[in-house]
Parts: C-alpha cells; structure tokens; sequence
C-alpha cells in the first residue's frame, strides 16, 4: 500500500515536472538564449545537484523518504512562476539550481523507499514500478502542454496548469504520510551511526568511488543520453510546423515504452544480469541515434526513437535494481552510495546539456543526436569489457 501510494504520487508529480522540463528550454529559447546557453543552464541545475550531493550525505543521514519528499514540494510550489516571470540569464541560474535540488531528493527519497520496503529480489521491479508511475506521468506531461500550446499558446495560465497535478500529488503525500509515519516505517535504520567529519566522509566518498567506479561512469553516460533528450528534443519537436502534432509525439514515444518495460525487466536481469543488461541495452538504445543526422522523414524518427527508448528503459530499470542492491548491502553507508549514484547522474546532466548545446548549435540538433549516441557506445562498450562480474560492498 505504501509503495502504490508513493508510485501515484510520483505519477502526479511527473505530470507536473514533464511539463516544466518540456516548457523550460521553449521558454529560454522565446527570451532570447541560444541552444548553447540553454545547455549551460540547465548543467548548472545539475551541477548544484552534484554539489548538493555531498551535503545531503553528511546532513540528511539516515532520514527518511518523507522529509525528503515534502522538501520538493515546498521546491515546486515556487519554480513554476519563477520560471516565466524571469527573463535574466543570472536570474535563470537560481532558478536551474532550485530545479536541481527537486531531482537529489526525489532520488533519494524512491531509493530509501524502495531499500526499506521491498526484499533484494524484488529491487529491481520495484524500481520498475516507480519508474513505470513517474514514467506514465512523464509521458502525459509533455502531451498536455504540447496540446495546450498547439491549441492555444504558451503563456502563463498554461504554465500554472500545473499546480492542478502538484496539489494532487501533495494530497497523495499527506496519505502516504498517514500509512507510513508509524515507528516501523519511520526509523531509517535498524542501527545507528554517529555524526562523522569531512575528512571521514571525504575518505568514504574516494573508497565507495574507487570502488563502484564503472557502474557509476556508466550511470553517468545514461544520463548524458537521458539529458540531450530533454535538451533538444523540446526545440526540436518544434521545427515542424507542417506537423500539428509532431511536438508532441516526439516526446510521446520517447516515454511511452517505459509504460511496458517494466513486465520483462526483471525477467531480463534476473538471467543475464544487472550491470550486463543495463550496458548492453543502452548500446543498442544508442544505435538507434546514428541514423539521426541522415534520416529526412519524421516519421522514421519517431520509429528510432520509440525503438531506442525501450532499450535505454531497460538500461535504467537494471542500472537502478544494482544501485538498490548496493544500498541494501552496504548497511552504514547507503547515504555515499546514492549520493555517488546522484553525483554520477548530476555529472551526466552537467555533461549531456552543455555538449548537446555545443553540437547542436555548431551542426544542427540531429547531428548533435548522432554524434553523442556515438560518443555513448563507444564508453560503453569500453565498460562492458572492464566493469567486475561481482562488485562486494563492504558492510
């Protein structure tokens, strides 16, 4: 009841933030920035993330998926209108940073979850089914504002449409409070462990890094490929005019195949492996890109990207079933594991934007996609040769 309560919640809340990270760059583009300075600013949302990382690690120790989730509430409460009434560059850099903040303690909050309430066999579906919520939202998010903005504009009331899903998901938080605020869901841990310094956590930081080392440099990279989707794909879904509603079937069959991922994912990992499905996935996610810079029919592009986005799916749901289990092993040191699996992910959003921006503005945006689907199978294809069959967490 706790984790379908969370997962509705979460749907909602995705319906909110897919129609803010689908009108965040129109709305940069319309005030004047260029692709290049739209990259930046939305790294700069990750780098604050990364940065963030380190403070929630030694600051929020062992607390508990509800304090982290009532902080992106109050967050989201405020980006909306934030958002459209700026038009500086420097005003747009707090803005990404407070956007930054929402995704560490949505992360954090679904990993403790998940981690507390589920068995090890079943981490991987559970993080399936999380997705599977926040996926299902995603995909309806940027289809309504996309037919808000073909059928009327894009102005403020369609902006703060979003407070209707927001204040949903809020109520949904407030049930979720009421099943899982008893001792037995709200102690963290079955332990304790005293307050350690920076230069103890530092030390922990560079152990856990040396150590998960290619599994986080491949979260890293998925994000490069998860970040210049929602960088250019909005942009680019607009350059068809001809289309009525191509802008948002773009993105559409970008999200939709998560919706049934999740039935064979477990299956999948459970035969071949977390960290081999996961590597061999996005590989074959990121093929689907290469014809991008040749290919003049959009229809053809919604296929590759339909067909790319099934496999980058599965790559998620394994990669995040192995981060969930290192969590589960690793007894005192969940906090530097996900934090290190969010830093890796803010590198990647700090990465994908800027060098999406970069390319896309040097050569054309469907270029820019070819270019780093080619840049991702080729680090991957160098990790799937290095990364340990068996990576033991010291508990």
């Amino acid at each position: 009841m706790v984790l379908a309560t969370a997962g509705f919640m979460l749907f909602f809340w995705s319906i909110y933030d897919g129609i803010i990270s689908y009108v965040t760059p129109i709305i940069m583009e319309n005030r004047g920035l260029t692709n290049t300075e739209i990259g930046l600013l939305i790294s700069f949302s990750a780098i604050f993330g990364a940065v963030f990382d380190i403070l929630i690690s030694k600051y929020f120790r062992f607390s508990h998926f509800l304090r982290y989730f009532i902080f992106v509430f109050i967050i989201c409460l405020s980006y909306p209108l934030l958002l459209w009434s700026n038009s500086n560059f420097f005003g747009y850099l707090f803005i990404m940073a407070l956007w930054g903040l929402t995704y560490d303690f949505i992360n954090f909050g679904i990993y403790d979850l998940v981690a507390r309430v589920s068995q090890k066999s079943q981490h991987t579906y559970n993080i399936s089914l999380i997705g599977g919520f926040k996926s299902a939202g995603y995909l309806l998010g940027p289809l309504i504002i996309a037919f808000l903005i073909s059928s009327w504009t894009l102005n403020l009331v369609s902006v703060s449409f979003t407070y209707l899903f927001l204040s949903i998901a809020l109520t949904l938080y407030v049930v979720l409070f009421s099943l899982s605020s008893t001792k037995e869901f709200f102690e963290p841990l079955p332990y304790e462990r005293k307050s350690i310094n920076w230069s103890i956590e530092r030390q922990l930081w560079r152990q856990f890094g040396h150590l998960l080392f290619p599994v986080l440099a491949f979260n890293c990279v998925f994000f490069i490929f998860e970040a210049t989707f929602w960088t250019l794909g909005p942009i680019f879904s607009q350059q068809f005019p001809d289309l009525k509603y191509f802008s948002f079937l773009f993105m559409g069959v970008y999200i939709f195949p998560s919706l049934f991922v999740i039935r064979f994912a477990q299956k999948i990992t459970s035969r071949f492996g977390k960290k081999h499905t996961a590597y061999v996935s996005l590989i074959i996610s990121s093929v689907f890109l290469l014809p991008f810079s040749i290919s003049t029919s959009p229809y053809l592009l919604l296929v590759m990207v339909f067909f790319s986005t099934i496999f980058a799916t599965l790559a998620w749901s394994a990669i995040g079933g192995a981060f969930v289990d290192y969590v589960a092993e690793s007894d005192f040191y969940d906090s530097e594991i996900i934090g290190l699996k969010d830093f890796s992910a803010n590198l990647g959003y700090v990465i994908g934007p800027t060098l999406a921006g970069v390319l896309s503005d040097i050569y054309g945006i469907r270029t820019a996609f070819t270019i780093i689907g080619l840049v991702c199978i080729i680090i991957v294809i160098c990790l799937l040769f290095t990364t340990p069959r068996h990576i033991k967490i010291p508990s």
